[in-house]
């Protein structure tokens, strides 16, 4: 009786504490059904830093700026000339942009991976949550047998409403947590995929490493612009 009293008392104090988290049917985890567990084998995929990027694209943009304040010549040797150097500053640009791709591409799978690892620290916490809300939600329906056959009585400070309103209460929150991780698992599934499909993970919106590569692409076109004009 001690202990369920205090049991009860942990659990009207700690009612709105805890992250999200969600049980099966008697209050065991989903981690013991069929869930996406692992992952492929992941590491610390090696991104290459903007900066060596950025190096090269102040190099490419000065360089550009320089070609287009000249201008095309009349001249049809220095013509030539200037038309041979833009080209070469576009294929400049056509190197730096495929190896900024390999670049992106190991991004995206870095970033994918960093979020596998954290969704399942969430689902690992989301199942201690779990855990200890339905130890509450069992000594609370034991207290509320053994009260209705008589064995035993209410512990002293609490009614048996009380104890029913907690109850359902409790029950609400691990239907929420259960929709949850069920979510959690679909998302978890998703990148658990992509990283074994072997294939270029989608981008992740834009980082330091696309606006780059925007960067070379206006580059670019300005380049090629100098070929028509």
């Amino acid at each position: 009786m001690i202990r369920a009293a205090l049991l009860l008392v942990s659990a009207f104090c700690l009612a709105a504490c805890g992250p999200d988290s969600t049980p099966t049917d008697e209050g065991k985890t989903k981690s013991s059904q069929s869930q996406p567990e692992t992952a492929p084998k992941v590491g610390n995929a090696p991104v290459t830093g903007s900066p060596m990027f950025r190096k090269d694209t102040d190099a490419i943009a000065r360089d550009v700026e320089e070609l287009t304040k000249r201008a095309r010549p009349t001249d049809a040797d220095k013509l030539a000339a200037f038309e041979g150097e833009v080209r070469m500053k576009i294929r400049h640009i056509d190197i730096t942009l495929e190896a900024l791709a390999v670049s992106i591409t190991a991004e995206s799978k870095s970033i994918a991976e960093a979020s596998h690892a954290s969704m399942l620290k969430k689902r690992q916490e989301i199942d201690k949550e779990i855990d200890g809300k339905w130890r509450e939600i069992t000594e609370i329906r034991d207290l509320l047998k053994t009260a209705a056959k008589g064995s035993d009585a209410i512990p002293p400070g609490f009614t048996e409403d009380e104890l029913k309103d907690r109850l359902a209460d409790m029950e609400g929150q691990v239907r929420t947590l259960r929709g949850k991780r069920t979510e959690l698992n679909t998302d978890l599934q998703k990148v658990i995929d992509q990283l074994a499909s072997g294939q270029p993970l989608p981008e992740s919106g834009t980082t330091t490493l696309t606006q780059e590569r925007d960067l070379l692409l206006e580059l670019k076109a300005r380049a090629e612009k100098l070929l028509k004009d």
